[in-house]
C-alpha cells in the first residue's frame, strides 16, 4: 500500500497523469521550439510504445525512492539528493528515446562558452549534459543554457524548504506541487526532452512524502498547461487535482 491505495491504484494515477499531459506519450516527436533540438530516436507507435516502457520502469523506480525518502526528516533530505533522483529519473524517461551524444557538439560549445565567460565574468558556469542547449521562448525566465544549473540550484534548495513546510502543515501540499510543476516545466524547463514528464515524476514523488498527502489527478492538458506560468493560478489547479473536481 501507498498512502492508503495499491501500487497498481498508485501507477494508474501516475500514467493516467503522463498520458493527459505529455504529447510524447501519444507518440509526438516536436522539435519546434528550436532548430537545435534534434528528434527523437522513434516516431508514432513506437514512440509510444517506448514511452510506455519508459513510464513503467519510471513508477517503480519514483514508488522505491519515496519508500525510502519519506522517512527521512529534515534536515536530512538535501538539495543534492533531490538532484541525483531527479537526474536518473531523466535517465529512466529518455532511455531509449535519445542518441548518446546527441547534443555533443552543442554541448562543447557552452563549455568553451563557460570558459570564456569566466575569463572576463569571473562567474563560474556548469554545463549540465542533461540540459537544453537552446532558449525557449515560452517561459518568463527565458533563461540561457548557461544559467540551466545555477537556476536548478535554487530550485532544488527552495523546494527542501517547502518540503519540510508542506510536511509540517505550513503550506499546503497544492502549493509545494504546483511550485515544483511551475519551477522544472514552466520558468526553468531544463532538460533536452522530457520535462513534462519529468515535472510529473517530481509531484508524484512529493505526494508519498507524507501520509496525509494524496495523489493529484491532472486535468486535460490545455487546462493544465493554461495555469502553469502564473504560480498563484497553478495553486489554484492543483487545489482541483487533489479534490477530485
Amino acid at each position: 500500500m501507498i498512502n492508503g491505495l495499491s501500487c497498481d491504484d498508485f501507477a494508474a494515477v501516475f500514467k493516467e497523469n503522463i498520458e493527459k499531459r505529455s504529447r510524447t506519450a501519444k507518440g509526438v516527436s516536436d522539435t519546434s521550439t528550436s532548430s537545435k533540438k534534434k528528434k527523437l530516436l522513434k516516431e508514432k507507435t513506437a514512440l509510444k510504445e517506448q514511452v510506455a516502457e519508459n513510464t513503467e520502469c519510471l513508477v517503480k523506480s519514483v514508488a522505491i525512492d519515496s519508500i525510502f525518502y519519506s522517512s527521512i526528516k529534515q534536515p536530512f533530505l538535501k538539495s543534492v539528493t533531490i538532484r541525483a533522483l531527479m537526474e536518473s529519473w531523466d535517465s529512466v524517461i529518455n532511455s531509449g528515446l535519445q542518441e548518446e551524444g546527441a547534443y555533443l557538439d552543442d554541448y562543447l560549445k557552452l563549455c568553451a562558452s563557460a570558459k570564456e565567460l569566466k575569463k572576463t565574468a569571473g562567474f563560474n558556469y556548469r554545463v549540465n549534459k542533461r540540459y537544453r542547449t537552446w532558449r525557449v521562448s515560452y517561459t518568463k525566465a527565458n533563461l540561457d543554457p548557461l544559467q540551466l544549473e545555477s537556476a536548478m540550484d535554487f530550485f532544488y534548495g527552495e523546494l527542501v524548504s517547502k518540503i519540510e513546510l508542506a510536511v509540517n502543515k505550513q503550506i499546503s501540499q497544492a502549493e509545494l506541487l504546483a511550485y515544483a510543476d511551475h519551477m522544472i516545466d514552466g520558468e526553468i524547463h531544463p532538460w533536452a526532452d522530457g520535462c513534462g514528464r519529468s515535472a510529473t515524476a517530481a509531484v508524484m514523488w512529493l505526494s508519498l512524502l507524507s501520509p496525509d498527502f494524496v495523489f493529484p489527478v491532472f486535468g486535460e492538458r490545455s487546462e493544465h498547461y493554461a495555469a502553469i506560468h502564473d504560480l498563484t493560478e497553478h495553486t489554484k489547479y492543483y487545489e482541483c487535482c487533489l479534490s477530485g473536481k
